[in-house]
Formats: structure tokens, sequence, C-alpha cells
């Protein structure tokens, strides 16, 4: 199966329709994954030298 990863942001979430507490809107994003049928849906991070998030992306290997 074809991986995909997509960009969120606070402007995609948004359009989404998704909730905005950002508990419930991570959620939506990693469940969509096994709902699309994934194997794996994989978290990545990376943060800076004070502990901020720099940049976080939810990707999977389902359909859609």
């Amino acid at each position: 199966m074809e991986r995909r990863t997509s960009k969120i942001t606070a402007k995609s979430i948004q359009q989404s329709g998704l909730p905005s507490d950002y508990k419930k809107a991570l959620a939506e994003y990693i469940w969509n994954g096994f709902d699309a049928g994934a194997d794996t849906v994989s978290l990545d991070f990376n943060a800076n030298a004070l502990g901020g998030l720099e940049h976080f992306s939810i990707s999977d290997n389902g359909s859609g």
C-alpha cells in the first residue's frame, strides 16, 4: 500500500471540520488511518532545544 503524509496545521484542522480541541483532532486523524484500512499509523515529531514542538506528522498506509 502507498504511504501518504498530511501536513496538519491549525487551518487544515479548521477546514476539515474536526474538533478544535487538539487531542480530539489528533485522535480523529489517527483513527482516519485505521478507518482507511491502514496496518500502520506513524506519529513523527521533532522538538527544539526548549522542548517546543517543531514538527509533527501522522502518516499511514491506508487507502484514501
